[in-house]
């Protein structure tokens, strides 16, 4: 029973203290950024054009 109670502690502190991520860990979040950044034009204006699109369509910038 205590430790059935420490360990619901535990993981209820591990919830409160993770940042809001759907990543497990920092080497696949950066993973997936490498991916993303050598998938975009070469071109820095372009590159700047379709991050731009992105982010509008994904309302993090206002259209």
């Amino acid at each position: 029973m205590a430790s059935k109670k420490y360990r619901d502690k535990l993981k209820l502190q591990r919830f409160n203290n993770q940042q809001s991520t759907t990543y497990k860990s920092r080497q696949s979040f950066g993973k997936a950024v490498k991916r993303t950044f050598q998938s975009l034009p070469k071109d820095p204006s372009k590159r700047v054009d379709v991050i731009h699109h992105i982010a509008q369509v994904l309302n993090v910038i206002p259209a």
